[in-house]
């Protein structure tokens, strides 16, 4: 046994190479991995959680790696286990509270003294921590009622301003708060560009139109940006609230951090009494402004302008809605109307082909009968290419799908194969397993069931028969 837990490979444990399925254990191994250095009992009751809850989330190991984690992680737990031992206080309780408590007055309650701006970065990150161990503590010490301190649960009522978390323990109740990207964030206060550019390929169509607007009202209007910016990260996180997408969780924290920093210098310059109404009076600015002297002179010229015009004129309507504006329902009603018909009338006059416009006072001249038969003929002439074009496009796209398809087929068997030699050598370590020397009887019971269900699984019929 101890040959087998002195060749685990440690790395194993640590936060970043969890499962996916099991992403939300990640926080409590990297609390491990910090108190570690003074006070390895700590860490060890940390990791013993860890395992629990990763029992209790996906307790017959379906999911991808989550078989080779618990077995790397029981495997640790064995080796450590009579090593800190050692040097623990009266029992796992005992030590568990203590050290929570140190851990409370030595940071938590010592910067929440002095908390500035300048502190807001190590505040949050040892409120997550505190979190996470007043959470193990619950775990080891069951039947007494542990409770956070009056200190934190006061300073947890305020800055509840327009649910835009400071970055900083102060506002654990907010709206935002709950989504767990947000809860778990530890982001460096700075200044983030954030240009529409890079927003990830996963939420680029919807979300891109609403910074783009955000980036062009800046100037005018900071506060409708940041409005603008706050309904770009709500409708980011409705489209992917765990955060899988890629560059998705990365985009989401710069966001986050963008708002936290525009919060307070756009909310000086706002104008109106709420967030509300400056949306809708901007929103009412932009249509008087732009949208409807465009619409009223509106020719070749102004085609593009009024696009992107009325691009800019449809986020507004959207984050406006998203704002909740208290009216009575006729005077929704009459918004609605507005904006509809600007639509329609938008529509029609981009809809318009450029050959086929008709000005005003201007009748269109048409072609005499030479240039019109000339254009039939250039037309035909197209379409043949066209067809065959497509002909040739089609066959060479079914010739390499073909391929393709027969290319995966290989990929996927051989993938197929070396999971399965993979989940046999993962079997055969816990066969092997010398369970006399195990002491902890949780982790005995467990490598136990473990072994039964593989050896049933690998000769159903013999093992039956023995029984």
């Amino acid at each position: 046994m101890s040959q087998t837990a002195g060749n685990l490979n440690e790395a194993m444990l640590d936060s970043e190479v969890v499962p996916s399925s099991l992403v939300e254990i990640a926080p409590i191994l990297s609390v491990a991995n910090e108190v570690e250095a003074s006070n390895p009992r700590v860490a060890y009751l940390c990791r013993f959680y860890a395992f629990e809850k990763s029992c209790k989330v996906d307790p017959s190991s379906n999911g991808r790696g989550v078989r080779q984690f618990k077995t790397a992680i029981i495997q640790r737990l064995e080796h450590e286990n009579e090593r800190t031992l050692a040097g623990r206080n009266k029992s796992d309780a005992i030590e568990m509270k203590r050290f929570y408590q140190h851990y409370y007055k030595k940071y938590i309650q010592a910067l929440l003294n002095t908390a500035d701006k300048d502190d807001r970065a190590q505040l949050t990150k040892a409120y997550q921590t505190s979190v996470v161990l007043f959470e193990v503590v619950k775990a080891v010490n069951q039947t007494e009622d542990v409770e956070l301190a009056d200190e934190v649960e006061e300073k947890s009522q305020i800055d509840m301003l327009y649910n835009i978390p400071p970055l900083d323990p102060d506002t654990p109740n907010q709206d935002i708060m709950k989504f767990p990207e947000v809860n778990q964030l530890n982001i460096p206060l700075g200044m983030v560009t954030l240009d529409s550019e890079v927003v990830p390929s996963s939420l680029v169509e919807e979300i891109a139109p609403i910074l783009r607007v955000a980036n062009e009202v800046e100037a005018s209007n900071p506060r409708v940006a940041y409005l603008c910016r706050f309904y770009a990260f709500e409708k980011a996180h409705r489209l992917d609230p765990t955060s899988s997408g890629r560059g998705v969780r990365q985009f989401k924290n710069a966001l986050l951090q963008r708002l936290d920093q525009d919060n307070e210098t756009s909310l000086a310059g706002r104008q109106k009494g709420s967030d509300a109404w400056e949306m809708h009076s901007f929103y009412q600015h932009y249509n008087e402004t732009y949208i409807q002297p465009l619409l009223d002179g509106a020719d070749k010229a102004d085609r593009a302008q009024l696009k992107r015009a009325y691009q800019t004129y449809a986020v507004l309507f959207e984050v406006l809605k998203a704002a909740d504006v208290e009216m009575d329902d006729e005077a929704n009603l009459m918004i609605l109307k507005a904006h509809t018909k600007v639509k329609e009338r938008i529509q029609i006059l981009c809809a318009l082909d450029d050959d086929a416009d008709i000005i005003q006072g201007y009748p269109s001249q048409q072609p005499n009968g030479v240039k019109e038969s000339k254009l039939k003929r250039e037309s035909v002439d197209q379409i043949s290419i066209l067809i065959n074009t497509i002909k040739e496009g089609n066959k060479q796209l079914l010739e390499q799908l073909k391929k393709t398809h027969e290319q995966r087929q290989q990929f996927l068997d051989i993938q197929s194969k070396t999971y399965a030699l993979k989940e046999i050598g993962e079997e055969n370590k816990i066969l092997l397993l010398d369970l006399s020397s195990i002491q902890n009887p949780h982790i005995l019971s467990f490598m136990e069931g473990e072994q039964t269900r593989i050896l049933q699984k690998r000769n159903p019929y013999d093992f039956f028969s023995s029984s």
